[in-house]
């Protein structure tokens, strides 16, 4: 079997050939085939826009060349509050101070005599470290409603599931609904 290749000399030519070949193919002959006719030929403006290169949007003008910046600072004070306590308000004035997590878990762990906050951070299940780990998570999460669980999970590097967990076995513990 032989194919010809075809040279073609505008984008709406290839088209209506394509739709011809196309009706030609997947649709069975039930009665006499229409003749399509080729669509009006397009100016080079609209054919060179389909074909330009697509620019990124810092380039094309749409955003400020600072937006960037701005970005990265916004990202950065996220994921910076949760160490240091800071929260601002939604209109960025006057920041709301919050204890940082360090502190909350500090004063947990008042409570556990010889349990440090490495080796609530570390990866050791035993049942000494488990325990104060779970406590702190738990309080970590009552007193910092601003954190999401992801947060504070990778605060105590574990997963957020792991600190949903501890939540709701302090609660049925304590008898919280």
């Amino acid at each position: 079997m032989s194919v010809a290749a075809r040279e073609f000399t505008s984008a709406a030519e290839m088209l209506s050939h394509a739709a011809v070949v196309h009706a030609r193919l997947l649709k069975p002959l039930t009665g006499p085939v229409a003749k399509v006719e080729a669509a009006p030929v397009p100016t080079v403006q609209p054919i060179r826009r389909f074909f330009a290169k697509q620019l990124p949007a810092w380039e094309s003008g749409l955003l400020t060349f600072d937006a960037h910046v701005v970005a990265y600072r916004v990202a950065l004070s996220i994921s910076s509050f949760s160490i240091s306590g800071v929260v601002r308000s939604p209109n960025w004035e006057l920041p709301k101070i919050r204890r940082s997590i360090r502190d909350i878990v500090l004063e947990v762990l008042e409570n556990f005599p010889g349990i440090t906050i490495d080796n609530v951070q570390s990866h050791r299940r035993t049942r000494d470290v488990i325990d104060p780990r779970q406590e702190a998570m738990f309080e970590v999460y009552m007193q910092r409603p601003d954190l999401s669980l992801p947060m504070i999970g990778r605060w105590f590097r574990r997963d957020h599931t792991t600190v949903l967990h501890a939540v709701g076995k302090i609660k049925a513990k304590r008898g919280i609904a």
